[in-house]
């Protein structure tokens, strides 16, 4: 739970950043990666009906990876 609020509190003051600074010139982005392949998924991609479902989600069918992250941050 903990998780999930954090992540929709930062998504929330993105959005709000932006929203502000936008008359001012400012850009703001943000990422919110998905499902990645790290040491905290790793009970959920070794247990096949859960990994499976999680994937049915994913529009490229795949875990994401940090290094997919290299470029955009």
């Amino acid at each position: 739970p903990g998780y999930a609020a954090s992540k929709g509190g930062v998504g929330s003051m993105v959005k709000a950043f932006a929203n502000e600074w936008a008359s001012k010139g400012v850009n703001v982005n943000g990422l919110a990666p998905g499902y990645i392949a790290t040491d905290n998924t790793e009970a959920l991609r070794d247990d096949p009906e859960r990994s499976k479902s999680i994937l049915d989600r994913i529009p490229a069918g795949r875990w994401g990876t940090p290094e997919d992250f290299k470029g955009p941050a």
